[in-house]
Parts: C-alpha cells; sequence; structure tokens
C-alpha cells in the first residue's frame, strides 16, 4: 500500500520504509544539521570544503582519464578494471587533502563533522526530486550523526563514537552500492568514481584531520598526489584487453 523505498545491508537483512516518512526523516536531517552547522560557525567555510573536495576529485579523475586516454586508446581499464577505480579513489583522497589543508585549515573537526554531513544530506534533497528511491541511502547514517550530535559539548566523546558507528554505516551501505555501480559502468566513466568515492573516504578523513596538524601541507599534499600518479600510472600500465574481457569490436553495415 503506497510508494516504498528499501536497501539491503551486506545482502542479510532489507530495510523498507514509506517514502513519505523517508521524505520526511530527510527533511528533518537537513534542518538539524543546518542549525547545528550555525551554532558552530562551520557555515559557509566548511560546506565550501567538503563541496570543493568533492567537485575537486571528479576534476582530477577526469583531467587523469583523460590523459591516460591520450597515451592509451579505447577503454585501457576493461582487463582488470580494479587498478582504475582505486586511482580515482586515489584522486579522491588527494582531492581531500588538499581541501583540509587549504580552505579547511582553520576549521576544526567538530566543525568539518557536521559541514560534511549537512552536505550528504542536501545531495539526498537533491536526489529526491529525480530518484525518490535512492533517498534510502542518505537517512540512517547521517540519523546517527545527528542523534550522536544533540549533546552539545557535555558529551563530545559521545558524538565522535557516532560519528564513527555513522562512516561504517555509510561504508556498509553506500559503499556497497558504490561497489555494484563499479559492475554497472564497468565501461565508464571511471572519474565518476572519485566524486562518489570521496562521499565514503571524506568523513573519515575529517575524522583524522588532527593527525595532520603537525605535517607540512606540501607533504601532505605531496603524498597524496604521489599515490594518485601511482594509482594512474598503474591503471596505464597493465593490459587492457584479456581472453575474458576482450576489445569490443562492432560491425556496421551501410
Amino acid at each position: 500500500s503506497g510508494t516504498r523505498i528499501f536497501m539491503d545491508i551486506l545482502g542479510v537483512e532489507l530495510v523498507s520504509l514509506p517514502l513519505i516518512l523517508g521524505l520526511i526523516v530527510l527533511a528533518a536531517l537537513v534542518i538539524g544539521f543546518a542549525w547545528k552547522g550555525v551554532r558552530r560557525q562551520s557555515l559557509p567555510l566548511g560546506l565550501a570544503t567538503v563541496a570543493g573536495a568533492v567537485l575537486l576529485a571528479g576534476l582530477i579523475a577526469f583531467a587523469a582519464q583523460a590523459i591516460v586516454g591520450l597515451l592509451r586508446a579505447g577503454m585501457f581499464w576493461r582487463a582488470d578494471p580494479l587498478w582504475a577505480h582505486l586511482a580515482a579513489y586515489a584522486s579522491a583522497i588527494l582531492a581531500s587533502l588538499v581541501m583540509l589543508t587549504t580552505l579547511g585549515r582553520r576549521l576544526e573537526v567538530h566543525q568539518l563533522r557536521i559541514a560534511f554531513w549537512l552536505f550528504y544530506v542536501l545531495i539526498g534533497a537533491a536526489l529526491a526530486f529525480i530518484a525518490p528511491g535512492g533517498i534510502i541511502y542518505f537517512l540512517i547514517p547521517p540519523l546517527l550523526m545527528l542523534l550522536g550530535s544533540l549533546g552539545g559539548r557535555s558529551s563530545r566523546r559521545t558524538e565522535r563514537w557516532a560519528a564513527l558507528a555513522a562512516i561504517l554505516l555509510l561504508y556498509l551501505t553506500l559503499g556497497v552500492m558504490l561497489a555494484h555501480l563499479e559492475e554497472l559502468l564497468s565501461r565508464g566513466p571511471i572519474w565518476l568514481f572519485a566524486p562518489l568515492g570521496a562521499l565514503i573516504l571524506l568523513p573519515a578523513m575529517i575524522e583524522a584531520k588532527s593527525l595532520m596538524a603537525d605535517a607540512r601541507r606540501l607533504e601532505l599534499i605531496g603524498l597524496g598526489a604521489a599515490f594518485a600518479l601511482l594509482g594512474w600510472g598503474v591503471a596505464a600500465a597493465v593490459p587492457a584487453y584479456s581472453a575474458d574481457r576482450q576489445q569490443q569490436f562492432t560491425i556496421e553495415h551501410v
């Protein structure tokens, strides 16, 4: 009776609820994180840092894929797409390092944490107009995060544990869906996985921002760039096609 939204968790449990309830929860999450963001003074700089990391991840991966594409024709990732996907995710890490150590360098972890989840639920709100069924992936992890942050300054430890639990749930839900998308979009574009991967990697990197305080900005960015270059170098070097995944051959008759 009525439209429902659903997702499975590791193929073990099916989560299902009415669409109208999902929309109400999503609206409450947007309002809650926006209110938290204003109170913690993490807007608009925190939101710009997170959005910039996601966009920059896509730009870096797009440029890298275009450069490798000039050197190798066709789908150079077809035989073993794992390496190209890892290169895209390395690009996401590089973009996150750049934004966290530049635009977001003055923001604390608790400020960036709220900014990320606000950005995340805003993507879910935009998705509600295009594919409402997809909002199920934007409800449970941020809801857990918001509940954990309601205690304020007196329960920072509770919020931190809630943030880690939300990251784990994000990996087990959207992360698994991303793995399915790797199979579905096997023909590309590969660069698209960089911004999608940033949505899963970025909250973990925000939690680790305090560990970056003692490191030099250029060293961190250089290390991220080295991993990205290594990833795309390997993706460009491995065989493009195999006996199981051959190059596409098309005959057109006019």
